[in-house]
């Protein structure tokens, strides 16, 4: 393992601004923003995926440059944007799996805080020989030796064929299992690939007999390149496929239920959807589900130029013509240039959360992070316009993902060109306008006894005013696991609630009070 010696950080300069949703938070880095030095002599690196723990700290995925093939990177931040000398070196860490580039698409937290990083590795300088590599990592940055044999990372390649066979999604389970999506055979015509793992890395035989699956071959081409579980436990992905003898590439959803096999009664055919509404290439690149159950893919349409798409679909997989126009909206169509949406999530208030780009007169991108109301309108709250555009003298910068903080502040990970060269670059927005309740304050108005707990725990919280509030418990990956109340009406002072945690697995969870205006977390360590 490669492990650079420093990492310091520097920052951009932006003006203090009011603390307005949208804008950015002057709390994080230099007033909102975080440029990350050099990791390696290449002079290049970039961001490829994000997450926010439980704890608040944010795990980033990169790719470095060494001077001739691109490196895993793997970075940790503490909340206000500083890094966290407790991982890795000083903050990180640098790792190659072979000769090849090493591109992670994927990051996940296991029941354990163990991180998951997913991507595709290639075997030769050249890069011509590809294959799927998921490495674990502990909490302090090294590689978890009780994964895969010891070495704490595998390579897996299914066709064997040169080009074969790329990592796109890792999602931990609750009962610690592992599941990957990817592509594998020729890149001409790629299958999706399904595995799941056992906790030891070894491929787990219940899912179609031995741990492997191609759930998809209507088509002649196909990728999927995100994927959420649903509440009933279904692996929803997202993707495009071109339908066989044709070139046009489509929008592509469908579902697989637990055991590996296609959810039948989901989507507009045999559990797949392919959004045919558009006669230009649309592609999805990410996935998010809403409250209702209702399923939004983010991607790009391609004409003259490409545009931004949002898609939304009902909880049966069926396209939603409620929703913008045949289903979709897209936006930033007022310019001739191209813009590409990388990621979607959706707030706890149901709003829809946008990251991606727009393309510039320089013949670049812009880096954008748009919040748009439930029926797909901007909400224009955001920034006052709906969107927030960073640009560089440079003319090129990307958000690749996002992720919430338990506040619901934003986080935008990707990359920008400064000063001639590529760093990471993380950016924080916040949500909604500040209130007067300061951390310290948090711990006395929240609290959960006993904790750690094996069965139940007495949560008890102190409200301002009257509110009505809802209670819920979320995993390790943000997911809700149990709604202990909704929506319920509460006087001024305190209250107690008792929460049953007794069908929850081993783990941690966070604690999430919030009302109209009161907004609390803590976390819970169930035994």
């Amino acid at each position: 393992m490669k492990q650079i010696l420093s990492l310091l950080i520097f920052c951009a300069s932006y003006s203090t601004v009011l603390a307005q949703p949208g804008y950015l938070d002057t709390n994080f880095g230099d007033g909102g923003t975080v440029v990350v030095p050099h990791l390696a002599s290449g002079l290049d690196d970039r961001a490829t995926c994000v997450l926010v723990q439980p704890d608040q700290t944010i795990l980033v995925a990169a790719r470095s440059f060494n001077g001739t093939t691109w490196d895993l990177a793997l970075l940790r931040f503490n909340e206000d944007g500083t890094t966290d000398p407790s991982f890795g070196n000083n903050g990180a860490i640098i790792h190659s799996f072979g000769d090849g580039n090493e591109i992670a698409s994927s990051i996940a937290l296991d029941v354990q805080g163990r991180i998951l990083v997913c991507g595709t590795a290639y075997s030769d300088v050249a890069n011509t020989t590809s294959d799927i590599f998921i490495a674990r990592f502990l909490a302090n940055g090294n590689l978890d030796g009780s994964f895969n044999d010891g070495s704490g990372f595998l390579i897996r390649s299914v066709h064997q064929t040169e080009d074969g066979e790329q990592g796109h999604v890792v999602i931990a389970q609750p009962d610690g299992k592992i599941m990957m999506v990817g592509q594998t055979g020729p890149s001409l015509y790629p299958e999706i690939l399904h595995e799941r793992y056992l906790e030891d890395g070894t491929l787990d035989s219940t899912l179609e007999g031995d741990g492997s699956s191609l759930p998809y071959t209507g088509t002649s081409r196909a990728h999927a390149l995100a994927g959420k579980l649903d509440g009933n436990g279904n692996l929803l992905l997202a993707g495009y496929a071109s339908l066989i003898g044709s070139s046009e590439r489509k929008m592509l959803l469908f579902s697989i239920n637990p055991d590996g096999s296609i959810t039948n009664d989901f989507g507009a055919s045999n559990g797949v959807t392919l959004n045919t509404a558009e006669s230009n290439t649309n592609l999805a690149y990410a996935i998010a589900i809403t409250p209702n159950g209702n399923v939004l893919l983010g991607g790009v349409r391609i004409g003259d130029r490409s545009e931004q798409m949002i898609s939304r679909y009902t909880a049966d997989g069926l396209v939603d013509n409620s929703f913008g126009t045949d289903g979709s909206v897209f936006l930033n169509t007022t310019t001739p240039y191209s813009d590409v949406v990388n990621d979607i999530l959706v707030d706890s208030d149901g709003k829809i959360l946008v990251a991606g780009s727009f393309g510039n007169a320089m013949q670049g991108r812009n880096w954008v992070v748009s919040r748009l109301n439930a029926d797909g309108s901007y909400d224009l709250t955001f920034n006052m316009t709906g969107s927030n555009v960073s640009t560089t003298d440079d003319g090129d910068a990307d958000c690749v993902q996002l992720a919430l903080f338990s506040n619901d502040k934003i986080l935008g990970a990707g990359w920008a060109r400064v000063d001639g060269n590529n760093h990471i670059v993380l950016r924080k927005y916040l949500k909604d306008i500040s209130t007067s309740v300061e951390p310290d304050q948090v711990r006395s108005l929240l609290s959960a006894f006993p904790n750690p707990t094996d069965q139940n725990i007495m949560v008890t919280f102190t409200l301002q005013h009257e509110d009505k509030i809802a209670l819920r418990l979320l995993d390790a990956q943000g997911r809700i696991v149990q709604q202990a109340i909704s929506g319920r009406s509460f006087a001024e002072g305190e209250h107690r609630i008792n929460v049953d945690l007794e069908q929850l697995p081993e783990g941690l969870y966070e604690l999430d009070l919030r009302g109209t205006e009161h907004r609390w977390t803590t976390r819970i360590v169930k035994n």
